[in-house]
């Protein structure tokens, strides 16, 4: 992919109050594709048989990038639910294309949530469920290697 223009912006909402949390940001990159390229770029991706398993370095350089030119993403955390241990948080992300009348074909997002509980000072238990869902040409339902995932991890700080 050639760089078109590098302008990129970010507009956003933050909201913290003192058990949770809102942030709402709608992020812009002039260079990324537009609907005919995200169309052409899937169906290469899917017949080149490189959607495959993660490690796939063209895939992941996209994602890191960002492959089109609109996002939004939306998430909310609640820092202590009845107990200061524990812990609840939700993102969402959004990618999608505003300008094609068939918006839901190119649209695609990726939902995180996760539950949390400190076990001590350094040590805590998290579970994390993942869903990614779109359109025929949806950027992560593409472009990632599982529609669902769930995690379970112990983290321990020394």
């Amino acid at each position: 992919m050639q760089e078109k223009n590098p302008l990129s912006a970010v507009v956003g909402v933050k909201t913290v109050r003192e058990d949770w949390s809102f942030v709402l940001e709608l992020f812009y990159r002039q260079e990324g594709c537009n609907s005919e390229e995200q169309e052409a770029f899937i169906d290469y991706f899917k017949n080149s048989g490189q959607a495959g398993p993660p490690g796939n370095h063209l895939r992941d350089e996209l994602l890191r990038r960002g492959l089109l030119r609109y996002y939004l993403g939306a998430s909310l955390a609640a820092h202590a639910i009845r107990d200061s241990r524990f812990s609840a948080g939700a993102m969402v992300v959004c990618s999608f294309q505003p300008e094609t009348a068939r918006f839901s074909n190119y649209a695609s997002w990726l939902l995180l949530a996760e539950i949390g509980y400190e076990i001590t000072q350094n040590s805590t238990l998290s579970f994390y469920i993942q869903k990614i869902g779109g359109g025929k040409y949806g950027e992560f339902n593409n472009l990632l290697p599982y529609r669902q995932s769930f995690t379970l991890l112990l983290k321990y700080f020394f």
